[in-house]
């Protein structure tokens, strides 16, 4: 992890991605002994076009800022994996740029400089897939509702913050 995130209040961790922002939000981070988030889910954005979909998924950040109370957003930043095949074709695509352009607007909303940190997937679980990060995630709280697969990125993030993966 890029920066020591123990002892943070009130942190929503997020996976952005065009086809559902996963989120986590974390009353309290804790350095041993990780703890479940109080609450996660999925942002489906809406609208006509690639932009309003990216407005509308950073609208919705904004109102969980505004009703969670959160201190800092840590929000998965995107990179492109040299000799990595989907990552050559997310940018070949154009997804990646328009990955870029979410996170920029996501950032923009929050409306607090400096509390916004960036991380990338290296940093906290390499090159490990989403469906064994939920594994991972599932072994430790078998009592948590279903977990999507953005969901688990941003609970995934949070128990990295706290050590746990």
């Amino acid at each position: 992890m890029q920066r020591d995130l123990s002892g943070f209040r009130n942190v929503l961790f997020l996976d952005p991605g065009l086809g559902g922002t996963g989120w986590a939000f974390f009353r309290k981070l804790r350095e041993h002994n990780a703890i479940p988030p109080d609450s996660t889910g999925v942002i489906r954005g809406k609208g006509e076009t690639w932009v309003d979909r990216c407005l509308n998924v950073a609208e919705a950040v904004h109102e969980l800022h505004i009703i969670c109370g959160i201190d800092n957003l840590v929000m998965e930043f995107p990179e492109s994996w040299e000799g990595s095949a989907v990552s050559l074709a997310s940018s070949k695509s154009g997804a990646l740029g328009k990955l870029t352009f979410l996170c920029g607007c996501i950032g923009g909303v929050f409306g607090k400089p400096g509390h916004v940190i960036l991380m990338a997937p290296m940093r906290w679980k390499g090159q490990l897939p989403k469906d064994q990060v939920i594994n991972r995630i599932k072994r430790r709280w078998p009592d948590l509702p279903h977990i999507r697969d953005h969901e688990g990125d941003a609970i995934g993030m949070g128990l990295s913050a706290q050590g746990a993966i």
